[in-house]
């Protein structure tokens, strides 16, 4: 009976890290998850990609205009009436804010 071929060792894959977040610089999705917990005073952790502003985080419209604004203010961009209507999840409004700050670039 023959030794057992050698196995190649396992290897954890890389974990990823956006490219600014490994200097040290806030992500977007960071950012805005402290503009959300500034506004909503809702944990951090609820914050996943797919949590609805207002059904899962409670914001109102009020609460989405606040935030519009701070977003607007802290990232120097400009969002449409069309485009903050558009947004329902963190998802959304992470894509959406590095879409226009890209394109403001």
């Amino acid at each position: 009976m023959s030794a057992p071929a050698p196995q190649p060792p396992v290897t954890e894959p890389a974990p990823t890290v956006a490219p600014h977040a490994a200097a040290g610089v806030p992500t977007v999705e960071s950012r805005l998850h402290a503009i959300l917990q500034e506004v909503l005073g809702c944990d951090t952790a609820r914050m996943i990609p797919g949590a609805f502003l207002e059904n899962d985080l409670g914001a109102d419209s009020l609460d989405r205009i606040e935030i519009l604004m701070e977003i607007e203010d802290r990232f120097a961009i400009e969002i449409t009436d069309a485009q903050a209507k558009a947004v329902e999840t963190v998802a959304q409004l992470v894509a959406l804010v590095e879409r226009i700050a890209g394109e403001a670039a």
